[in-house]
């Protein structure tokens, strides 16, 4: 799940700077250095990834990759004010992307909402003053979004971890049915999937 999402959003805001050339091109050439630098980023982290042992940590993986891309649109939104709509609502997908794509529980999406949105005041103070228009459409956007991801990472979460427990129950009944076809289906699977359905076990069945 995290490498075909870091290929897909490393591809994709990288092909953003279109977007920049025609909302911001006073700032375009800056904003295709900051994502070129996010590139770099990605690219590390999927290939720590890839060839690290770093399995057991995907959710702490999650975090960082998320938060390198709020770090890097948090300044791009501010210095577009002019543009301040559409940058803002391409910020608010980094929350959203912290809510849909990880399987975790409330906890770690509420510190996930809690960091990126820090960015973005972080970048507002060191941009300096800006309008109370903004300041108000930067307050609706990234409030909205942040319940959403909250939300969408809590039902998500809630929703795998009982569909889990109930298929690890149907091996546990008394009279033995659903025996057979947990059988058949631990005789497909590989070391390599034993390994990860140890790790989702350990994650889901222990609350994270």
């Amino acid at each position: 799940m995290f490498l075909r999402a870091a290929v897909v959003f490393n591809v994709a805001q990288l092909a953003w700077t279109g977007f920049d050339y025609v909302f911001a091109p006073e700032y375009w050439r800056t904003f295709l250095m900051m994502r070129l630098v996010l590139f770099g980023i990605n690219g590390a982290i999927g290939l720590l990834v890839l060839f690290g042992s770093l399995e057991r940590r995907i959710w702490e993986i999650f975090l960082v990759w998320l938060l390198a891309h709020a770090a890097c649109f948090a300044p791009m939104t501010v210095l577009a004010e002019a543009s301040f709509a559409p940058y803002i609502m391409g910020f608010s997908l980094v929350l959203f992307a912290g809510g849909m794509l990880p399987y975790w529980p409330a906890r770690w999406a509420i510190a996930c909402v809690i960091a990126i949105d820090l960015t973005l005041p972080l970048a507002f103070v060191l941009a300096g003053p800006v309008s109370a228009k903004t300041l108000v459409l930067a307050v609706a956007f990234v409030g909205t979004a942040s319940g959403f991801a909250v939300m969408m990472a809590w039902y998500k979460y809630q929703f795998s971890r009982r569909d889990f427990l109930i298929r690890a129950g149907e091996g546990r009944r008394p009279d033995g049915r659903g025996l057979h076809l947990l059988a058949s289906r631990e005789a497909q699977v590989t070391p390599t999937q034993a390994t990860d359905r140890y790790r989702i076990v350990k994650r889901l069945g222990g609350g994270g």
